[in-house]
C-alpha cells in the first residue's frame, strides 16, 4: 500500500514536499505539535485491545497536532449493530469489494469493534482534545437504502435527530486540541535511520 502511495506521489504534479510515512499509530514517527489537521477514519475499530490501544493512539494523535489544531475521528457506533441484525439490512460484501482487494497481499483485518460515543469522547478528553462538532452517518441500515434509494434522503434528515442518531452506523467527531503542549517522544522522523 505504501509503495503504491509513493508511486502516486512521484507522478503527481502536487507539492514535492509531500511524502508518505509508514508507522504504528501507537508510536507515530512524527514530531510533536506538527500538524494543523489530522484525519483518522476507519482505524480504531481494528485495534485488538480496546480501550487500551485506543488510549495510546489517542494520546499519539493529540501529541502530533499543534495546539489549536484539529483531529477528525470516525468510528462505528455500537447501537447500530442491533439494526444490522434485521433481515436484509446489510449490503452483500460482493457488492462492495473491488477486484484489486482480492489480489492484495495485505492481511485481512481481524477486529471490527463498535463503540459507545460517550466512552470514546471520555478518552479523547483525557488526552487534551475537546469535541467541537459531532456528525452521524447512516441510521437506516445500508441494505434498505440500497433497495429503496429514496430512503437516503430520509436518512439524512433523521441523522440530525439527537435521540435517533445514537443508532447511526458511524460518528464523525471534529476535535480541537487545547493550548497545552504534549511531551516530545524520544525519536522523531528526522532521527530515524
Amino acid at each position: 500500500m505504501l509503495s503504491h502511495l509513493m508511486k502516486e506521489a512521484a507522478r503527481s504534479s502536487g507539492p514535492s514536499s509531500i511524502r508518505p510515512v509508514q508507522g504504528d499509530i501507537k508510536r507515530l514517527p512524527l514530531p510533536s505539535n506538527f500538524f494543523d489537521l489530522v484525519v483518522c477514519m476507519e482505524v480504531i475499530e481494528h485495534f485488538p485491545r480496546y480501550p487500551d490501544d485506543f488510549r495510546i493512539a489517542a494520546r499519539e494523535l493529540a501529541r502530533v497536532i499543534k495546539p489549536g489544531g484539529v483531529l477528525i475521528l470516525e468510528f462505528p457506533l455500537r447501537l447500530h449493530s442491533l439494526l444490522r441484525r434485521l433481515p436484509r439490512s446489510t449490503v452483500s460484501w460482493s457488492q462492495v469489494v473491488r477486484a484489486q482487494w482480492r489480489s492484495s497481499a495485505v492481511p485481512t483485518l481481524t477486529y471490527q469493534r463498535r463503540f459507545s460515543r460517550v466512552a470514546v469522547e471520555r478518552i479523547i478528553e483525557q488526552v487534551g482534545l475537546r469535541v467541537v462538532e459531532r456528525t452521524f452517518v447512516r441510521v437506516i441500515p445500508s441494505g434498505y437504502v440500497d433497495w429503496f434509494p429514496g430512503l437516503e434522503n430520509v436518512d439524512r434528515l433523521i441523522e440530525k435527530i439527537p435521540v435517533v442518531n445514537a443508532c447511526a452506523r458511524e460518528a464523525v467527531l471534529v476535535l480541537r486540541k487545547s493550548g497545552k503542549r504534549l511531551a516530545e517522544p524520544s525519536q522523531t522522523i528526522q532521527e530515524r535511520p
